[in-house]
């Protein structure tokens, strides 16, 4: 009984903290570009993973009630590999596509100049890979988390799962306009 008792004033101390932190508005939509490097996950007999690079472009809507924001993104990520076979030693294949999802974060300091967030994207890439004529359409979640500076700078760590030629993991730095604070 002390045990749930205990886990109920943990509940409601968290969702008190909560709409005070949701009281904070902000300028209801906000975009942020951004570039990154990404690494493969996953090793191939006879290749090397090398980095790649990660660009994109995100549309935010923040909710009001919530200190949540929500919407779309493209992004173009490359995954290289490079031979280490002797025969092909130095020539590389790469393991790249357009990414298309829909996008949701939860700020933990809506409105500050440090807002720590958490979230993720999901949708649909369209793969490529050198030497393939065609390029697959295969689903993708992406969990992120990360940190905004300034109401400007947006610093991220993302892990794209998807494919198995094409999971990656990114850290992005993105240049956010909009979603600064508003005066009540």
């Amino acid at each position: 009984m002390k045990r749930i008792l205990f886990a109920a004033v943990v509940a409601l101390t968290a969702i008190n903290v909560c709409a005070q932190e949701s009281a904070r508005s902000v300028v209801p939509v906000e975009g942020s570009v951004y570039v990154g490097a990404s690494t493969p996950l996953r090793q191939h007999p006879g290749l090397e993973s090398c980095s790649g690079i990660l660009l994109g472009v995100e549309f935010r809507y923040n909710l009001r009630k919530l200190p949540m924001s929500v919407g779309m993104m493209i992004d173009a990520m490359s995954l290289p590999y490079v031979y280490s076979y002797d025969n092909y030693y130095g020539s590389n294949e790469n393991y790249g596509g357009l990414l298309l999802g829909a996008t949701a974060d939860w700020n933990f300091r809506r409105a500050r100049l440090f807002s720590p967030f958490a979230g993720a994207s999901t949708g649909v890439g369209f793969l490529m890979y050198d030497g393939g004529d065609e390029a697959r359409l295969v689903p993708f979640i992406r969990p992120r988390i990360g940190f905004e500076l300034f109401h400007f700078l947006r610093f991220s760590n993302e892990i794209t799962i998807s494919h198995p030629n094409s999971c990656g993991v990114s850290f992005t730095l993105g240049f956010v306009i909009g979603g600064w604070p508003t005066r009540n």
